[in-house]
Parts: structure tokens; sequence; C-alpha cells
């Protein structure tokens, strides 16, 4: 009965928080959703942008907003939005394969630098779901070993008192483990600082400035990781490790 209470109360918090669209905002997203069924795609760009703009945001919203800019043809910002959506909801199937599609259509097929099986099946483990998620998850099996714990204090039937024991064990390390999973993936995501390239090509400068030499061309849609600011310029390395400068005004952060 009290764990049952406990589950309960965790799925009330859960969709309390996840409903954080006033009544405007969900009447103006049913608005750009019928708009997209009825393929009038730049005017629902325009709702849904107009919605982002007033600081609302989903994995949903900008999954469609790819949608819709993948429909008419504009790839650098459908690759943009899938990769925001991405960001919110990182195991879902249907934003990764869209986001594949998208990619598909970029002029650089950039190689992804490899990276160990180790650190690849660890980061598939951090990333299968979101960091919100790791952590409610976290705080409710905490909750549950301390339960466990007065359990075993306050009981004097042997055998019972080991399984709560050995059960609070397990429940605390869970719940370790799905804070470093929320915490690591957070702070992944916010030191990794990705951008996608906005305009048809720009030249990658050897140093900030227009003086520099060229380095290598870049074309719209392709992502790029953002390492340093200086001024109106960034310093730039791309996913098979190429580095170099770039005007801000070439990029869109993701």
């Amino acid at each position: 009965m009290k764990y049952g209470l406990l589950i309960q109360l965790f799925l009330f918090f859960h969709i309390s928080l996840s409903l954080n669209a006033t009544t405007a905002q969900v009447y103006d997203i049913k608005k750009a959703n019928d708009l997209y069924v009825a393929t009038s795609y730049a005017q629902a760009i325009e709702v849904y942008e107009e919605i982002s703009k007033q600081g609302y945001e989903s994995a949903s919203l900008y999954y469609n907003l790819g949608n819709a800019y993948y429909r008419i043809n504009k790839i650098a910002p459908a690759i943009l939005n899938y990769e925001r959506a991405l960001r919110l909801d990182p195991s879902n199937l249907d934003i990764q394969h869209n986001l594949k599609l998208a990619k598909a259509k970029t002029v650089d097929k950039i190689v992804t630098q490899e990276k160990n099986i180790v650190e690849i099946w660890y980061n598939s483990i951090v990333f299968a779901t979101h960091t919100n998620v790791w952590a409610y998850m976290s705080i409710i099996f905490f909750i549950v070993a301390l339960c466990l714990v007065l359990m075993y204090m306050f009981l004097r039937v042997s055998w019972i008192r080991k399984i709560t024991f050995f059960s609070s064990i397990i429940f605390f390390t869970f719940a370790i483990c799905f804070f470093i999973f929320s915490y690591q993936q957070k702070k992944m995501v916010e030191n990794q600082k990705e951008a996608i390239i906005f305009v048809p090509s720009s030249y990658v400068k050897s140093s900030p400035d227009q003086l520099g030499s060229d380095l290598f061309l870049l074309h719209e849609g392709t992502k790029i990781i953002i390492k340093h600011q200086l001024g109106s310029w960034v310093q730039i390395t791309t996913e098979d490790g190429n580095k170099g400068w770039l005007p801000v005004s070439t990029i869109q952060k993701i």
C-alpha cells in the first residue's frame, strides 16, 4: 500500500511537471499541428516558432518543427530542431530516424571519430532517457531504500530483516547510479556546446579574423562543436576532429 502511494505520487508530480504549457500555448500547438496536417508547412512553422520564442520547449514541439522545415526542404533548421528534440528525448527512435534522413541531405559527409566500445555502451545507458527521468527514479529508489531501512530497524522477524537489509542496499545502489546518470547527462549536454551551420557554405579559418587562411569548407546543415568564443568568432571542431574558426553569424546554436 505504501509503495503504491509512492508510485502514484511519482506519477502525479511527473505529469504535473510535464504540463508546463499555458492554455494559449496548447491552443497554438493544436493550431500549428492542424496547419501541418493541412500541408500549410510555412504557416505551421510560424506558429511553432512563436511558441518556442515564448519559452515553451518540448521534444514534440521541436520534432514537429523539424518535420515542417524538412517538408519545405530547409535542411539546416530541420536538423537544428531534430537535435533539440533529441536532447529532450534522447531515446526517441522517430527523432533519431528523421535526423538521419535530414543529415543524408547535407553536402558534408563527416565520419564521426570512433569511440571505444565501453564509452559507447556507457553513453547509451546515460542517454537512454531524459536527465529528469533519471533524477525522478533516483528519488523514488532512495525513498524506497529509506523505507526498507526503517523496516529493518523496527521489524523483529529475522528472515524479513535480512530481505529488507539486502533490498535496501540494492535500492540505494540503483538510486546512486540513477543520480550519476542524471548528473552526467546534464553535464555532457551543458559542456558539449554544439551548433549547426546556417549559411550555404563557409570557410573555416586558421585564426579569428578574415585574414586567416582557409582551412576547409563547411556547408549548410553540418553540426559542429563550439570550443571557445572570441568576439564575433567561435573556435570549432567538426565531428571528425578538424579545427578552426568561424564567424558567429554563420551558425545557430543547438
